[in-house]
């Protein structure tokens, strides 16, 4: 209670202070401690009016919104643990929600939005939780209820909405709206935006480029959250919604007040239906709040949610009865054109150079064109013909190497036969708003590719009789699906019996799709491995990997993800170097053989460098890099150069030793260090080894490095906690630690 008084006094204070700024009728500072004090419900948390503004705190946060009259926007969050205000709001700017409907016979668009509409407050405490709940009528009916528990600095809500007028519809609901949130750091400039596109990166934040940034789950961002960072703190905003659907979020600068505008639009399910929209609902929770850390933090707070989701209900891989066990003990993966002799020797070379029991054939080369997007109406019978490819496929698997031959995953060739006799474009393409122009086919002179619906029966029965085809036929070790896990958009073809519109649609439509392909390719071959291009966190228990780009500089995906399922990906027939090579490695992604790396005479130095990382991986660390839970990465310091690196999102920067951490399901962690650059670096690092892993200083710790000439060999024993070294690295070295308890 003592500790509710003494943030209740600051919030008076700094409330006082900003009378003017938000225009607050608050007599004096210490007349709403004294209400704060009155309250007396459960220890920790409070509820209430502070002079006519609905609040709810507890020991380490205060959200404060404008008095019901005015429509109750979110007005400011206090952080005790920094001691400021994140918002910075003028009351008649304040915001919470925004509604789109149709309206009228000819569907125009009309807006509804909380700003100025009454609504009624009831704030209490219930089950050791501060509730908010907010009640608007008028054209429109929404509740928003907010809950704040005792120990969390996040606040959870969700809002329901109902039409009232017969010939109004819901087109977009747009949860939350927040203005004037405040730059973190001293110097706005050091401000970034989290960006969960692709395994994830920051960018600078919008005040400083001046532009909004907008993105569309899960077209252009994978995950379902966001955060500001800066000054060692961030503002973290989640999306908490098991059904995966449709949503846009954007950041916006006001230059005038040097703020920033953060919103989430959701396409309701069905918009674009004959029926109106009249109701929905939040799927999940609405996240928001302060929290002191960085990227890896905003990311373990997603996790905590994620790892419930229904995507994660079989568990990590490890664990898993339906995922491939050789998979997940792969050593690595190669892209391949097995459509040529000369390409098909390639692999074999390649087995020869990196000879390693288990690995992956990529194959881009088994039909007539190099995707199929534009070219080669049908994948059968492959390229190099039945038998031969038969043969290829054979004799690479009794290398250890499983060939996965590359599939369209969204698109079918207008000109192929199956696609006409079986009237595909009326049963399976995905149409436009109009419910007639097909939507996004790709053109040759003689022939078009059309989109098709994840969700028609036509398209998931031709992909599964293809994927079928592949492993029965041919003995391929799976499929590698392109385009379809995010490559998302609406389709208005009634005939198909799903939403038109909105919704989770796509991610419902595509997650079933991969459940009958891989249920059907199991009766078959129970190891087949499924995976697509781009991540897709609704695909997890139906795909076991994804393609994606290097690494950036915030892997959020791997901090979320990486024990449930596995990322390969971000070179093909370029060669990089060792540089995006062993970054992959340390970031735990599937090693790749690239483009024609494997002939004697291209790089051979890279060769024998690039064959320890494998050893490393296929000998020592797999548990961790294969399969691991990510921790914090360790913290080095010492003469280190900061490296402008490549990845498909633009130029990012990374210091020239880099460590990270993992914790294997035994319990164990492994720490690993990657030099890249080209001459010997010392340095110093440290972690904490009992955050996360509950490894703490009363527990001693046997510490196992692993060599290139000596492999795994005991290095020392210490106590757990925070844990470091001096050490050295050499050129384009690595340092391989474990750190297990001592029984």
């Amino acid at each position: 209670m003592a500790m509710w008084v003494r943030t209740a006094v600051v919030c008076a204070v700094l409330l006082s202070a900003l009378v003017a700024q938000y225009s607050y009728a608050v007599a004096d500072s210490r007349h709403i401690a004294h209400k704060a004090r009155q309250v007396t419900e459960s220890p920790g948390v409070k509820a209430g009016m502070l002079d006519g503004h609905p609040y709810i705190g507890n020991e380490s946060v205060t959200y404060v919104w404008t008095k019901p009259e005015d429509g109750a926007g979110l007005l400011s969050i206090y952080d005790r643990a920094s001691g400021k205000w994140l918002l910075q709001v003028d009351v008649d700017r304040a915001r919470m929600w925004r509604v789109d409907v149709k309206h009228g016979e000819k569907k125009q668009k009309r807006t509804y939005e909380n700003a100025g509409r009454p609504c009624i407050v009831t704030t209490t405490v219930e089950q050791g939780e501060a509730v908010a709940s907010f009640v608007w009528g008028g054209d429109v009916s929404v509740q928003v209820v907010t809950r704040l528990a005792a120990d969390e600095t996040l606040a959870r809500s969700q809002i329901n909405v109902r039409t009232l007028h017969d010939d109004e519809g819901l087109l977009h609901v747009t949860f939350p709206v927040v203005h004037g949130i405040l730059p973190l750091a001293e110097n706005a400039a050091d401000d970034r935006v989290l960006f969960a596109f692709r395994s994830g990166f920051t960018r600078p934040s919008p005040l400083v480029t001046g532009k909004p940034l907008k993105m569309k789950y899960c077209i252009e961002y994978n995950m379902q959250l966001a955060a500001l960072l800066g000054g060692g703190r961030g503002l973290y905003f989640g999306d908490h919604d098991p059904t995966t659907a449709w949503k846009d979020f954007s950041w916006t600068p006001d230059a005038d007040t040097q703020t920033l505008s953060y919103a989430v639009s959701h396409p309701v399910l069905d918009w674009g239906g004959s029926e109106l929209v009249t109701h929905y609902e939040s799927p999940g929770d609405c996240v928001l709040g302060p929290f002191q850390g960085d990227w890896y933090d905003a990311a373990r707070i997603y996790r905590r949610w994620a790892v419930t989701a229904p995507w994660c209900a079989k568990g990590p891989m490890h664990q898993r009865e339906d995922y491939p066990k050789w998979f997940l003990n792969i050593d690595y993966w190669a892209f391949g054109h097995m459509g040529d002799p000369l390409s098909q020797q390639r692999e074999f070379i390649k087995r020869d150079l990196f000879d390693f029991p288990i690995t992956v054939t990529h194959d881009y080369g088994h039909f007539n064109g190099w995707t199929i997007h534009d070219a080669g109406p049908e994948y059968f019978p492959p390229k190099p013909g039945s038998v031969n490819y038969q043969r290829v496929v054979g004799e690479l698997r009794d290398r250890g190497a499983r060939v996965v031959p590359y599939v369209m995953g969204w698109m079918w060739n207008g000109a192929s036969e199956g696609y006409r006799r079986r009237g595909a474009k009326e049963k399976g393409a995905m149409l436009g708003e109009d419910g007639e122009s097909v939507l996004w086919a790709e053109l040759e002179p003689s022939e078009e590719n059309i989109a098709m619906c994840p969700a028609s029966k036509i398209w998931r029965d031709k992909l599964t009789d293809v994927s079928v085809e592949f492993v029965q036929r041919y003995r391929t070790g799976g499929i590698y699906f392109d385009y379809f896990s995010t490559h998302m958009n609406d389709c208005f073809n009634p005939t198909h019996g799903h939403a038109l519109g909105g919704g989770d649609y796509w991610g419902r439509g595509v997650h079933d799709l991969f459940r009958q392909v891989r249920d059907e390719v199991h009766k078959i071959d129970p190891q087949a491995m499924l995976c697509a291009e781009d991540l897709a966190e609704f695909g997890i228990d139906v795909l076991d990997a994804a393609y994606v780009g290097i690494t950036d500089d915030a892997p959020v995906w791997q901090v979320v993800y990486h024990d449930y399922t596995q990322l390969f990906g971000g070179m093909h027939w370029m060669e990089q170097g060792k540089i995006p090579l062993s970054r992959q490695w340390l970031y735990g992604r599937i090693s790749q053989l690239p483009g024609t790396l494997g002939f004697p005479d291209s790089r051979p130095e890279t060769i024998e460098w690039y064959r320890d990382l494998l050893r490393c991986t296929h000998e020592f660390a797999r548990p961790y890099l294969g399969y691991g839970e990510m921790l914090r990465p360790p913290k080095v310091a010492g003469d280190i150069p900061i490296l402008t690196m490549k990845s498909a999102d633009g130029p990012f920067k990374a210091p020239g030793v880099e460590g990270t951490a993992w914790r294997a399901p035994d319990g164990s962690v492994g720490i690993f260090f990657v030099n890249y650059e080209d001459q010997p670096r010392q340095f110093t690092w440290k972690t904490d080894l009992a955050e996360i892993a509950g490894l703490d200083a009363s527990k001693r710790l046997q510490i196992t490095e692993w060599t290139a000439d000596n492999g795994a060999k005991p290095l020392k024993q210490t106590a757990g906690g925070i844990v470091g070294d001096a050490v050295e690295i050499p050129p384009h070295g690595m340092i391989a630690l474990k750190f297990e308890r001592i029984p």
